[in-house]
């Protein structure tokens, strides 16, 4: 039986400005030569930043994920944490070639004001104009303030998030899997059905899998569960090609999976 539980609640906090400390220039000379960084202050989500390069980026949206899917092989499709969830940062860049890795290598996420969180997932979706990073976020930290620093070549900046947007990044993550169960045998190449009973104790979640050990497989899911319910998810498979007495039909879920040996007939 596996089993998480994440409970977040986060309130507004003081703002998180960043001082300029760019001199006064004796002569116009003086400026040319002096290398500065343009600090755009505090900004809000919905505000854009114009960057050393000519492109800007801007912060559009906010939320949260109890998983991740991604355009990963086999089990590294999906993602979610044993203890925790990912707070979701939508981007809107504009004139930013390599969108992923500049979010990567210059955007933290900090809460508190001390715990930044980096390195963050890119889900599947989105382009060049508008994407999603997905911060991971250990059920540790219990935050009061969010904030999403960029501090990249001759720019920074600071979002911070409003009210409004602390509600959207809280989420009560708090679900059991009980199991998979699946038919005792069954003959090679035939279909049979899987069912996996989700209890879930927190907030609606549109919980994501891969489906593993059956032909076609790895084969990618989301289902939604509601708030508070009990849901059998169903899954119409066909069994593989015969290699031996048995074979296993597994449900990968990020931080773990649940498995059943089904015999050839």
């Amino acid at each position: 039986m596996q089993r998480r539980q994440f409970i977040a609640g986060i309130a507004a906090g003081a703002p998180l400005g960043l001082a300029g400390c760019l001199g006064a220039p004796s002569t116009s000379d003086d400026a040319a030569a002096t290398d500065t960084t343009t600090d755009a202050g505090t900004l809000s989500v919905g505000d854009s930043v114009s960057l050393a390069d000519g492109g800007s980026l801007s912060v559009a949206d906010v939320g949260a994920a109890a998983f991740v899917a991604t355009r990963g092989e086999g089990d590294n499709q999906v993602h979610s944490e044993a203890d925790g969830r990912y707070v979701t940062v939508k981007f809107a860049p504009d004139g930013i070639d390599d969108y992923r890795s500049f979010v990567s290598e210059h955007v933290t996420l900090t809460l508190n004001g001390d715990h930044e969180f980096g390195d963050p997932l890119f889900p599947i979706g989105g382009g060049p104009s508008r994407f999603d990073a997905a911060f991971a976020v250990p059920s540790d930290v219990t935050p009061y303030g969010a904030t999403v620093e960029l501090d990249a070549e001759e720019t920074t900046a600071t979002w911070e998030l409003d009210a409004r947007d602390i509600e959207a990044i809280t989420q009560s993550v708090d679900y059991e899997v009980t199991g998979l169960t699946a038919p005792d045998s069954v003959a090679p190449g035939a279909s049979f059905t899987a069912e996996l009973e989700v209890v879930n104790d927190g907030d609606a979640v549109t919980f994501r899998g891969v489906v593993e050990g059956t032909a076609g497989a790895p084969s990618r899911f989301a289902r939604d569960v509601a708030a508070g319910a009990t849901e059998t998810l169903t899954f119409d498979v066909t069994a593989p090609p015969a290699d031996g007495e048995t074979f296993d039909v597994a449900i990968d879920y990020g931080h773990a999976d649940a498995a059943a040996t089904v015999a050839y007939e």
